[in-house]
């Protein structure tokens, strides 16, 4: 099921040709069509390969760089070359100490894990 979804949603890049072009619909419905593929797009295969960077200050009583990394999930959607791309955004800050919390993989039981996370 897992692997008709991760394929299937390929499908909307037709999907959305199709009502580009299609002109016998109404075009309100075109547009939300339209938009609404648009916005899928986003979510499945831009927004999840962005990596969000936040600084915060927090008074410890001492001075550090501590960096905290989470939720890789790292698998069928994000391969190695995302966390390649992640470890050189961590030592481009040159920090003192690197913490990974939790949700590293998703489906670890597919994939190569020694593989995945040779950029580590």
């Amino acid at each position: 099921m897992h692997e008709i979804i991760f394929y299937g949603s390929f499908a909307v890049i037709p999907f959305l040709l199709f009502f580009i072009f299609f002109k016998k619909i109404h075009i309100w419905l075109r547009i939300l069509f339209i938009f609404l593929s648009l916005l899928f797009i986003w979510m499945r295969f831009v927004e999840p390969q962005i990596i969000i960077i936040k600084n915060e200050k927090i008074d410890l009583g001492f001075e550090s760089k501590i960096i905290l990394i989470s939720d890789l999930h790292l698998g069928k959607y994000k391969t190695e070359k995302f966390l390649s791309k992640a470890v050189e955004k961590i030592n481009n800050i040159q920090a003192d100490y690197v913490f990974i919390a939790g949700d590293f993989t998703y489906q670890p039981e597919l994939i190569d894990l020694e593989k995945l996370f040779a950029p580590i």
